[in-house]
């Protein structure tokens, strides 16, 4: 995140103003609240989630995280990957089509659709995309990576075309609801749905309607089949999905609660009547079927033509809409009217936004998938195990309960944080010193197995080499959890390494309680833990591992604790004073801890000298809980104290406390302290305090330039202190929700002086503030977070507006969320937007964090070796032996791929080539993509496609079931030449013919009159009474292609065990990468 610049930084330290600002997002860790669309790639195992306000957040192996921002703040409304290719569509509300680059995590094109995108759909394995519209054509897109550009096809599925069969049809008001690619190799067909109940299913390879359905239950006969259901009124599709081993079966369920299953197979007998009809309530008003998706059950029950899971959201009575179900359908072949369905409801927290079904890579329509995601409201994810479910199923159609195994709650890195603190450690310091020894670990809360054993299939993406080493720790977060522990993260690139973790716990104690407060200091290395229980930890940076000593402080005694620690943050005191702690603060001149509880009392630890004070701010009848703490700055010892080691002992030092809407100044010294005023706020609750300190002016200083000297001169002398030991000049700065005030301080004898010194108001309520300096404290912003999500930044001490940045884009405030995000700060403009139990997200506002933050190339979201291994194993598979019942056919099989263009190639020497003088190629054969063919030419008005591609088809390779026809004299094997009679070597041309039918160079208009016998002679052929002759030569050709055929199936046997070889070795080898870490990439 950072680089170390000092000349850059320097240069704007020196000049901070409003030109420097600008709003940059660092990193984002967790899932957004706003999440809406999911989205999975089973061979690179990433997930991907669009929310409402454009942002896309990926996520791989365990702490990979990224996220995907453009100028748009428009809705995802659809999301898919582009498999194994690298790339992510995602089409938003305003009809924008963004394609993502994985590879360079950057957006490689974005177009504006011209009509709104009502379907959508990316043809896996190809570069072509369905955009279905509303006016109810479908349009082919194809995305070409290499130069990043995104193209119309002339093919185009026109509404006129595909319901052109159906009479009485209004296509005018017809728009595509739905596009359902069949799970074939070749994508041969796909589903078309219209709103007004028209499915079609369109095959690309012959570019005409396959099958057609009227699913709106307008032409059903209602005696025909279920006479419990009423037809008369047409119903309305709200979701579908395809069903069966291979599709076979359309589940589409209607806003009046319905779930029915149609026949889109030709083989159909009654195409009109729904082959099952299930329903979910008995009911009358049922809530609309929002959400359906299919997982078979992967061969584990007996075959048959329905058999696995719907998983339905909706269908229930209203009162159960907080809930999805999963309904087992089972079909025996010879019962396919007697279905037996049983099923089971499993509750939501929250509304669904989506489920997605996460599969393995190679699955296919038929597998089982690992796990169901289910996202609702709110940004809450959650992973079903399917074994698990498949498990309660079987266990509850005995039973009749409908009971689960609790889901896993998904969230890779804020799932049980309490409390966040961020800070900048200083190349120089010790704490940076010790820190930068520890090693660093990759680290989050993505579970590895689920319940039921399965592997958790989102494992993709990785971290470049050396990521996790040699880089400065730069910038540093602490988190506190719900088990008590404390984790300490190196934050400095976009990637969260775990320095180590805390988990602090008496020795024979009760266990530890809920983090509540942390505060660390980074120039001193000192971290303090506040616990609910009363317990509170002090911690400092030690590079020495070993027994150490840690002294307990109880309300009754003091004892020495002997703890093992470890090198990094080690415990030297431990407070435990029966009242909860509520505020945190840390000195930065002395080694003092402040610690405010909740009956209005401070307790001030001197850790040099391990003593502690207890100091009562509040009187004794209020007892008001001591909400911030702040250490006054400034005060040092003159050249007379130090003369005088015993005036040491009386030094005076200031401690600021606030309440919700009031604060005290506390006097103190190590002898001796005094409770200044009680200075009441305005209304508002308090939000912030911080105290600043007013550097001692020089002598032939000059004029005042700096703000210390712009407060100084606004000072009146009733401020200096009346003894010149010190100088005791400071502001303090407190922020409520309607104003901010700067008071002027001072400090005289035990006395605290504060006026004020500027106040503004506020026109839009603050939720959140922090503030922003220079290393030297010469320039200060303060930051305001309001409710409109602008982060507003002023300046010292003028509290005048500089700028305001929206933050929409990189963080969503939803003001209807009671739960306010905290705005953490640290020097340099590096800020936090932490939302606990959400995300957290980490931007800078100055422009100079681009040039020196580290280039964001630590997480890599595509394998390039997984996807050729794959790519790879997937080709080779397609090879895979067949059945030899005909020669012929197992020719077909293995050399189906070889016919490209009309042309058939020679295999010679284990290399394919061209007879007409082409270039070689890889023994990996090559296949033709045919959709390119087909969706470069438009179609007809009829649906078929124009003359010139049909006569192309009758040649080229066909996307049809059968393999291409092949003669098995055409094939020419080693170097033998296969000649047709009469020509060598060249192709006749229309005057040789002429000239060798009627004879040398004779003029044509005077033909030679030759017998029989002679022209049979002339072309070859025996006269006709040798007998023997013709036998012979008939026997000659028999053995000849004898040859022919023996040698060939040798070369295709041998081809075949190449294949199998080469499949064998890819799926080694992905397999070998798939389970490779990344440091051993």
């Amino acid at each position: 995140m950072f680089l170390h610049k000092p000349d850059r930084l320097a240069a704007l330290e020196r000049n901070l103003d409003h030109a420097h600002l600008r709003l940059q997002l660092l990193s984002h860790h967790g899932i957004p609240r706003t999440s809406s669309r999911l989205a999975f790639d089973p061979v690179q195992r990433l997930l991907a989630i669009g929310t409402l306000d454009g942002r896309i957040k990926l996520f791989g192996n365990n702490g990979v995280e990224g996220i995907l921002i453009s100028d748009s703040t428009s809705r995802c409304k659809f999301l898919e990957f582009a498999n194994n290719q690298g790339l992510l569509v995602n089409v938003t509300a305003e009809n924008d089509l963004q394609i993502w680059d994985l590879e360079k995590m950057e957006l490689g094109q974005t177009h504006r659709w011209h009509t709104n995108v009502t379907a959508f759909s990316v043809i896996q394995g190809s570069p072509f995309i369905y955009i279905g519209e509303d006016s109810g054509d479908v349009a082919v897109l194809e995305y070409d990576k290499e130069q990043r550009k995104l193209r119309q096809m002339p093919y185009q599925i026109s509404v006129q075309v595909t319901r052109g069969a159906v009479g009485g049809l209004d296509n005018s008001s017809a728009s595509v609801i739905g596009i359902l690619p069949f799970a074939e190799a070749v994508h041969r067909r796909v589903l078309i749905a219209y709103n007004d109940g028209i499915v079609v299913v369109w095959s690309v390879a012959d570019s005409l309607v396959k099958e057609i359905r009227i699913v709106s239950g307008k032409k059903i006969d209602q005696a025909v089949h279920f006479n419990d259901v009423d037809f008369e009124d047409e119903k309305d599709i709200c979701s579908m999905c395809l069903v069966g081993p291979s599709g076979e079966l359309l589940a589409i369920g209607y806003t009046d609660g319905d779930i029915w299953l149609w026949n889109i197979d030709k083989s159909s007998s009654q195409p009109d009547v729904p082959f099952m009809k299930v329903q979910l309530s008995a009911d009358d008003a049922r809530s609309p079927v929002l959400a359906m998706r299919w997982c078979a059950t992967g061969g584990r029950e007996a075959a048959g033509p329905l058999t696995g899971h719907l998983f339905i959201y909706g269908g229930r009575g209203f009162e159960n809409s907080e809930a999805f179900t999963v309904c087992s359908l089972k079909t025996a072949r010879d019962a396919m009217d007697v279905p037996n369905v049983h099923c089971m409801d499993i509750p939501l927290e929250g509304l669904l936004e989506d489920m997605i079904l996460l599969s393995g890579p190679g699955s296919t329509f038929s597998d089982q998938a690992s796990a169901l995601l289910v996202l609702t409201s709110q940004g809450q994810l959650h992973a079903y195990d399917q074994a698990a479910i498949l498990q309660s199923l079987e266990r509850n159609a005995e039973t009749s309960a409908s009971t689960l195994t609790n889901p896993i709650l998904i969230n890779s890195f804020t799932s049980g944080i309490t409390v966040v603190k961020l800070a900048e450690l200083s190349e120089d310091s010790k704490a940076h010193e010790i820190l930068h020894q520890l090693p660093r670990h990759l680290r989050g809360n993505l579970p590895s197995v689920l319940p039921a054993g399965t592997k958790w299939p989102v494992t993709g993406g990785g971290l470049s080499r050396g990521s996790e080493r040699g880089s400065k720790i730069l910038a540093m977060l602490v988190t506190g959890h719900t088990d008590g522990s404390v984790t300490v993260w190196d934050a400095t690139s976009s990637v969260f390494f775990e320095l180590c973790n805390l988990s602090p716990t008496l020795q024979g104690g009760t266990a530890a309680s809920v983090v509540s407060h942390i505060e660390f200091c980074p120039c001193r290395g000192i971290l303090v833990v506040a616990q609910e229980n009363t317990m509170v930890y002090i911690y400092k940076v030690n590079a020495e591992s070993g027994e150490a000593v840690c002294k307990l402080y109880t309300s009754s005694d003091v004892r020495d604790l002997q703890i093992h620690q470890r090198a990094g943050f080690q415990c030297v005191a431990i407070i435990d004073r029966d009242v909860e702690p509520t505020s945190i603060s840390i000195s930065k001149e002395h080694e003092h801890v402040a610690v405010g509880h909740a009956d209005g009392t401070v307790l001030i630890f001197d850790i040099d000298n391990f003593a502690q004070r207890i100091h009562r701010i509040s009187p004794p009848n209020e007892q008001k809980q001591i909400q911030y703490l702040a250490f006054g700055l400034g005060f040092g010892i003159s050249a007379a104290v130090d003369s005088q080691p015993s005036a040491a002992k009386s030094l005076k030092r200031v401690l600021y406390a606030a309440t919700d809407s009031s604060f005290s100044a506390l006097v103190y010294s190590s002898e001796d302290a005094s409770v200044n005023g009680e200075w009441k706020s305005d209304d508002s609750r308090i939000l912030y305090m911080c105290c600043l300190e007013i550097p001692k002016k020089q002598e032939n200083h000059g004029k005042a330039s700096t703000l210390a000297d712009h407060l100084a001169a606004g000072s009146t002398n009733d401020n200096k202190c009346s003894e010149q030991t010190y100088s005791c000049s400071h502001y303090l700065t407190i922020c409520s929700q309607a104003t901010a005030c700067i008071y002027t301080c001072s400090v005289s004898n035990e006395v605290a002086n504060l006026k004020i010194f500027k106040n503004a108001h506020f026109p839009t309520p603050c939720i959140s503030a922090s503030t922003f300096s220079r290393r030297n404290g010469d320039t200060h912003k303060l930051l305001l977070l309001n409710k409109s999500a602008f982060i507003e930044i002023r300046s010292f001490p003028d509290l005048e507006v500089v700028q305001q940045l929206y933050l929409v884009g990189i963080y969503n405030l939803d003001p209807k969320v009671s739960e306010n995000p905290i705005l953490l700060c640290s020097e340099k403009g590096v800020m936090g937007l932490v939302d606990l139990k959400r995300e957290i997200v980490l931007f800078s506002i100055l422009s100079a964090d681009e040039n020196s933050r580290i280039d964001d190339r630590t997480v890599s979201f595509f394998d390039k070796d997984l996807a050729a291994a794959s790519e790879a194993a997937l080709k080779a598979g397609s090879h895979q032996p067949r059945r030899k019942s005909q020669l012929q056919g197992l020719i077909g099989g293995v050399l189906k791929e070889l016919k490209v263009g009309g042309v058939l190639k020679e295999i010679k020497g284990g290399l394919l080539k061209s007879p007409k003088g082409g270039k070689d190629e890889s023994t990996g054969v090559q296949e033709s993509d045919p959709l390119a063919k087909v969706f470069m030419s438009p179609l007809s008005f009829d649906g078929n496609v124009t003359a010139q591609v049909q006569a192309e088809k009758t040649n080229n390779i066909e996307i049809g079931d059968s393999g291409p026809e092949l003669d098995i004299d055409d094939i020419e094997i080693e170097d033998e030449e296969i000649s047709q009679p009469g020509y060598i070597g060249k192709t006749p041309s229309l005057k040789d013919d002429r000239k060798d039918l009627l004879g040398g160079d004779e003029d044509y208009s005077k033909p030679i009159r030759r017998s029989p016998d002679e022209i049979r002679a002339k072309y070859g052929h025996k006269p006709l009474g040798d007998v023997s002759g013709s036998a012979a030569q008939a026997r000659d050709k028999l053995l000849e292609r004898h040859e022919r055929l023996q040698a060939l199936g040798k070369r295709t046997e041998e081809m075949q065990e190449g294949a199998q070889n080469f499949a064998s070795m890819a799926a080694e080898l992905a397999k070998t990468m798939e389970a490779k870490k990344w440091w051993q990439l």
